[in-house]
């Protein structure tokens, strides 16, 4: 893909799973539920708990309001349980976001989940 996703609306959550007709929590998504980050809104850092019931390749990334990839936090494969994901409020380049709201997202193959958070300085 090229690192975007949604149309720069700024929900609470997002879920996308194929064609499902029930959708359920947006926290959650086929085999992977992501806990809300804590703290939010934060600076410098905030941590989110992903939660896989299975073992599974999980990527985690950061994108901003507007969809654009941020950074990539986690890209391999985990084994089941909770994994505790941390962003430090830096780009892949390494360099400070400014403050804003953005979209920790997850997939692990099965459903992505995606979780607002808010950085302010």
């Amino acid at each position: 893909g090229d690192g975007q996703f949604g149309d720069g609306d700024t929900e609470d959550s997002l879920l996308i799973v194929g064609a499902a007709s029930n959708v359920p929590d947006a926290g959650t998504g086929r085999g992977l539920r992501l806990r809300p980050a804590q703290p939010n809104p934060f600076n410098p850092r905030t941590s989110i708990v992903g939660e896989l019931d299975a073992s599974a390749v999980l990527r985690v990334t950061v994108h901003d309001a507007r969809g654009r990839l941020v950074r990539t936090l986690a890209a391999g494969a985990r084994e089941a349980g909770s994994h505790e994901i941390v962003w430090d409020g830096l780009d892949d380049g390494g360099r400070r976001v400014e403050s804003g709201v953005y979209f920790v997202r997850a997939d692990a193959g099965r459903g992505v989940v995606a979780r607002k958070v808010a950085l302010f300085k």
